[in-house]
């Protein structure tokens, strides 16, 4: 059975996947970062499959090609205000500058699981955070259309408030299409403070601490 994990010691747990993840990205991780925690989870969705949340390393550009295939027009649209085409969305530059973060300006995470019908391991989701200011960042969350609904989004920006927070922003601000009632309730569950933008036209969702 395929794990979470490139390769573990000792029994394939998530426990191991995730101490396994911290590893791989270690040299990508400045030295003065100390506090994995808030960079990893690995919850169980509402429909008992569990997954796991982790930073986002340059390798997994293969990994997210194939996880841009999965999504619908209706779900790019409401992530990039645009009908952004799918060469373009995996263009080889653009997904490496996605998959290479800093750890200070930008930071990315995504979530993945193991696919139980061909046991490989697949990405279902991603979230961001660009550092606008020193006291502010802005979010942006993509989720698979089959995993919508179960609660990975809530996990994916909970995820990022806590990286946020750790990080010493005090504001945390997304802009969402009004049509997008979904992600709207996932920022409310979190206390995100949701309001009509007139000037752009666009919902705001802020945050802070």
């Amino acid at each position: 059975m395929a794990t979470l994990a490139h390769a573990v010691s000792g029994p394939q747990t998530p426990a191991n996947a995730e101490k396994n993840n911290r590893s791989e990205a270690a040299n990508d991780v400045p030295p003065t970062q100390t506090d994995w925690s808030v960079y990893y989870a690995t919850p169980r969705l509402r429909d008992g499959r569990e997954v796991a949340i982790r930073p986002i390393r340059p390798d997994d550009t293969p990994l997210m090609v194939e996880f841009h295939r999965t999504l619908s027009n209706r779900t790019v649209y409401l992530r990039y205000f645009e009908d952004m085409e799918l060469t373009k969305r995996i263009d080889p530059e653009r997904l490496h500058s996605v998959c290479t973060v800093d750890f200070k300006q930008k930071m990315a995470v995504v979530a993945e699981w193991i696919n139980p019908d061909t046991e490989q391991r697949e990405i279902i989701g991603c979230g961001r955070l660009l550092r606008l200011f020193p006291d502010e960042a802005e979010f942006a969350i993509l989720v698979s259309d089959t995993f919508q609904s179960t609660g990975l989004g809530t996990q994916i920006l909970n995820r990022l408030v806590n990286i946020a927070r750790n990080a010493k922003v005090k504001r945390v601000v997304g802009y969402i299409l009004p049509e997008n009632i979904g992600m709207q309730a996932v920022c409310r569950k979190l206390g995100f403070r949701v309001e009509m933008n007139r000037s752009c036209k666009e919902v705001e969702a802020t945050l802070e601490f």
